[in-house]
């Protein structure tokens, strides 16, 4: 199962562009894999009309954690985050 992340946002911030994934690595059976820590990007562009500095997103994120021997059951991850805007 290929990682996949799914935002839920306020209508006043916006994603500039698409996810920057980290760079997976092949692994058995011609799987491509991450291993560690992972760091996923992305920009976002705030309203003109925005009224507010600091806004909630809710980010589902979907993976499944494989070893070379088995694979885990798909799994859903919420993280729930605060974006605060500076002048």
């Amino acid at each position: 199962m290929a990682t996949s992340i799914d935002l839920e946002m306020p209508r006043e911030v916006t994603p500039i562009a698409g996810w920057i994934y980290p760079e997976p690595i092949p692994s058995a059976g011609d799987r491509l894999i991450y291993e560690g820590t992972l760091e996923f990007r992305r920009q976002f562009r705030l309203a003109s009309d925005a009224k507010s500095n600091s806004y909630a997103l809710i980010c589902r994120v979907n993976y499944q954690a494989c070893d070379r021997f088995s694979c885990q059951r798909p799994t859903e991850s919420i993280i729930r985050a605060l974006i605060r805007t500076v002048d």
